[in-house]
C-alpha cells in the first residue's frame, strides 16, 4: 500500500532549532557523539542526523527507495539522496524529481522475448526475492506455521487484559494501524524495525506541518473490516482512543500523548472526515516521532461491530463481545480459539497489503518450557516462545534451530514500595542498592542475554547517563556502607522483607536466591515469595508488593518516557511502588518540549541523577529479546516492541 509523505509549503524553521540526532535499533552509521557522557555508543545503535526537512526527506527515502523502487535502484537512489541531504534547506519536490528520474534511469532495458509457454505449471522464480520465490513454490503445508506458547490469552479484550506480550503480539497481527515502525536492513542482512521512524500500514498519505505540531493521516477509501465488512474509517481510531480512556486502561501511551500535547490525551486527536485523522501537539516535541512508531499507536478497530454487539445491554464499548472477539483490520484474523489449548490465525481476506507467506498460524499452549524446547528441536513446531535464558543459550549450538537476539531496553528491575516499611526510608533503599551483586546476576542468570544497567535509562537508549552511579563498590566496602546506612535508618540489628517473584519467569527465582544470599551478609533477611502470574500481576496493579523482581520495557526510545512511565508521580510506576520525585517529573516535562538537543539531554541527565540518588528502584540490568525458531524460517524482523509480525516470515526450503 503506497504512502506519500508531504510537507506544508511554508518556510522551514532554522536548522539549528531542530533535533540533530536520534537513536534507533540497528548499527552505528554516523560518527556523532555517544549516548552517555563517557561511554561509547552501543554496538547495535544507529545514530542518525536529522535536521530541518531532513525528517521529511529521510521518511521519503525509506518509503520511496526501500519500499517502492526496484531492488537494483535502491543503492543508487540512497547514495544520491545522501549527497543531496548535505544541503540543509531543500524542497520536498526535489526528492520527488529524484525518484522519477531514477525510476526512468533504472528501467530495465528491453531484452529478448520470453520463451513460449510450454503448458507446464513450473514457477519462474528468476529475479524474485527469497520470500517471493518461496511463496511461488510453497505447498499449503509449507504455509502453516506452528508456534508453541506458554499460556493462552485470558480474554481477547486488550483494554481489560493489559499490555502483556501475548496480547500485544495478537494486536499487531490482527489489528491494522495508521503506521508501523520503518524497517531497516543491516549490513549483515538482518532486518530491524526503526524505533524512531515509521512507514505506512493502512494510511496512504501523511502531511506533517513544518513546525512539527500537526500530523495528518489519510486513509484510502474502500478498505473493510473482517468479518463484518464495515468500512474502515478514521472514526474507528477515535473510538479506540475513547474506549481506552473510558475503560481506564493503564495510561502508558496516554501519558506519552499528554507529554506531547500538555492536555488530556483525547484532546490531541481530531477526526477531519471519514478518512482523515490529525494528531495535534501543543508544541514541537522530540517524542512525536517515537510515539508514531509505537506499536499501540493508531489501531483502527471495528467500532460499529463493538457498538452493535453491546447495544442490547446499553454497553457502547461491547465489553462482553470483546472477551471472545477481535474483528480484524490487519493481515490476519482469529479463525478459531480453544481456551487454554490453541488459537489459529488465518489471512484476512479483506487485507489489501502484501500477501503473507504463512496463511495459517497455529498457537499451541505448551505450559512447560522444556517441552517447548523438545518440540522445536524435533521439528514439531516452528517457533518456541517464552524460553529461559539458559534454554536459549543451549539452543545456540543446534543446527536445526535459529536463535534471534535483539538488544533492547527491557529493564531487569527490583521495584521497592515507597509506601511501606522498610523502603519508605531512602537510606534502606540505598543500602540494598549497594548490596546487590549485579555482575553475578547478569553473568550467572542471563547467560549472555542481558547487560548491566546503571540507572533508570538503559544504555541502548540515546541520552542515558551512568556517570552518577555510586553503587558498584568492592564487596567488603559495599557491606560496610550498607550497614552504616541501615544503622542511620534505625536498622542496626538488621531487617526483614518479602521479595515477590513471578512463577512464570524462571530467571526471577535464580535472581532472588542470589539477592537473598548477598543481603544476608548485612543482616537483611529476604523472604522469597513465588506467586502465580495472575496473583503477581494483581499485586503490581494494586501496589501491594513490598518488593518484587520484574522486567519492564517502555516501547518508546526516549529517556523521558522511560522515567515518566516507570517512575513518574502520576504513572504506572507510582501505582506499582509509590515512587514520586516531583523535581524529576518537572525536568522531564521541560525536556519534552526543549528543542535544543544538548539542553534536553542535560535535563534528562539531571532527572537520572535524582532517581539514582533516591534509589527510586533497584536497576539490575537490561535483558535482550530472544526467540528460537526453526532454521528454515526466514524473514524475521526485530521490532523495537519485540512483537513478531508474522506476515514478514516465510519458509525457506533451501535451508
Amino acid at each position: 500500500m503506497r504512502m506519500s509523505v508531504l510537507a506544508e509549503a511554508t518556510p522551514p524553521p532554522p536548522c539549528h532549532s531542530l533535533p540533530r540526532r536520534m537513536i534507533v535499533y540497528g548499527r552505528e552509521s554516523h560518527p556523532v557523539s555517544p549516548g552517555g557522557k563517557d561511554r561509547p555508543p552501543p554496538d547495535n545503535s544507529v545514530l542518525i542526523q536529522l535536521s530541518g526537512l531532513y525528517q521529511t526527506i529521510r521518511q521519503t527515502k525509506w518509503i520511496a527507495s526501500w519500499r517502492f523502487l526496484k531492488h537494483s535502484c535502491r543503492k543508487e537512489f540512497a547514495d544520491m539522496l545522501s549527497k543531496t541531504m548535505s544541503h540543509r534547506v531543500l524542497m520536498v519536490t526535489v526528492v520527488s524529481l529524484l525518484v522519477v528520474a531514477l525510476l526512468a534511469a533504472c528501467a530495465p532495458a528491453v531484452g529478448p522475448e520470453a520463451p513460449a509457454d510450454t503448458g507446464e505449471a513450473v514457477a519462474d522464480t528468476s529475479g524474485m526475492t527469497g520470500r517471493e520465490a518461496a511463496l511461488a513454490s510453497a505447498s499449503e503445508e509449507d504455509r502453516t506455521l506452528i508456534v508453541a506458547v506458554s499460556q493462552d490469552l485470558s480474554t481477547l479484550d486488550w483494554d481489560a487484559s493489559g499490555a502483556f506480550p501475548r496480547m500485544t503480539e495478537t494486536q499487531v497481527n490482527v489489528l491494522g494501524s495508521w503506521a508501523q515502525p520503518a524497517i531497516i536492513e543491516l549490513e549483515d542482512g538482518s532486518m530491524v524495525g526503526d524505533a524512531l521512524n515509521f512507514e505506512p500500514m493502512l494510511a496512504d498519505s501523511m502531511v506533517i506541518s513544518m513546525d512539527g505540531t500537526q500530523w495528518t493521516f489519510k486513509l484510502p477509501q474502500g478498505m473493510k473490516h473482517y468479518p463484518s465488512g464495515n468500512e474502515i474509517t478514521a472514526n474507528d481510531y477515535l473510538y479506540y482512543k475513547d474506549r481506552r480512556g473510558n475503560m481506564r486502561v493503564p495510561p502508558s501511551l496516554d501519558r506519552l500523548v499528554r507529554l506531547a500535547t500538555k492536555e488530556e490525551p483525547l484532546k490531541g486527536f481530531e477526526v477531519i472526515d471519514d478518512y482523515t485523522f490529525r494528531f495535534n501537539a501543543s508544541d514541537w516535541t522530540p517524542i512525536l516521532r517515537p510515539f508514531m512508531s509505537c506499536c499501540q499507536f493508531g489501531y483502527l478497530i471495528d467500532s460499529q461491530a463493538y457498538m452493535d454487539a453491546g447495544a442490547a445491554d446499553g454497553d457502547k464499548w461491547g465489553q462482553e463481545f470483546a472477551k471472545t472477539n477481535m474483528p480484524s483490520s490487519g493481515p490476519y484474523y482469529i479463525h478459531e480459539r480453544i481456551p487454554n489449548e490453541s488459537m489459529e490465525f488465518r489471512t484476512n481476506p479483506n487485507w489489501q497489503g502484501k500477501e503473507p507467506f504463512f496463511n495459517r498460524i497455529i498457537f499451541t499452549v505448551v505450559p512447560e518450557s522444556a517441552d517447548r524446547v523438545l518440540l522445536l528441536k524435533a521439528g514439531e513446531v516452528d517457533m518456541a516462545q517464552d524460553l529461559s535464558a539458559k534454554e536459549i543459550n543451549d539452543l545456540r549450538s543446534d543446527a536445526n534451530v535459529s536463535t534471534k537476539q535483539v538488544r533492547i531496553g527491557d529493564m531487569i528491575v527490583m521495584p521497592i514500595n515507597h509506601n511501606t516499611e522498610p523502603f519508605n526510608d531512602k537510606r534502606v533503599r540505598q543500602a540494598v542498592s549497594y548490596l546487590i551483586p549485579y555482575d553475578d546476576i547478569i553473568d550467572n542468570v542471563w547467560y549472555g542475554s542481558a547487560e548491566r544497567s546503571f540507572g533508570p535509562v538503559p544504555s541502548m537508549v540515546h541520552g542515558y547517563d551512568h556517570s552518577y552511579w555510586p553503587y558498584d563498590l568492592p564487596k567488603e566496602e559495599a557491606i560496610a556502607k550498607a550497614k552504616e546506612l541501615l544503622a542511620e535508618a534505625g536498622y542496626a540489628d538488621g531487617l526483614e522483607f518479602d521479595l515477590n517473584i513471578d512463577l512464570g519467569t524462571p530467571e526471577q527465582a535464580s535472581m532472588a536466591k542470589i539477592i537473598q544470599s548477598a543481603l544476608s551478609e548485612a543482616g537483611i533477611t529476604v523472604n522469597i515469595n513465588p506467586m502465580p502470574r495472575a496473583a503477581y500481576q494483581e499485586g503490581k496493579n494494586q501496589g501491594t508488593h513490598t518488593s518484587a523482581l520484574d522486567t519492564l520495557f517502555p516501547w518508546t526510545a526516549e529517556p523521558g518516557y522511560f522515567m515518566d512511565i516507570l517512575l513518574g508521580c502520576a504513572s504506572y510506576g507510582n501505582r506499582y511502588s509509590g515512587v514520586c520525585l516531583e523535581e524529576a517529573d518537572e525536568l522531564i516535562r521541560e525536556a519534552g518540549t526543549t528543542v535544543d538537543e544538548d539542553a534536553r539531554f542535560e535535563l534528562y541527565s539531571e532527572a537520572q541523577r535524582l532517581h539514582i540518588d533516591n534509589a527510586s528502584w533497584i536497576w539490575i540490568g537490561a535483558r535482550y529479546f530472544t526467540l528460537a525458531i526453526g532454521s528454515d524460517i526466514a524473514g524475521y524482523v526485530a521490532f523495537p516492541d519485540t512483537r513478531t509480525r508474522y506476515w514478514h516470515l516465510y519458509r525457506d526450503s533451501s535451508q
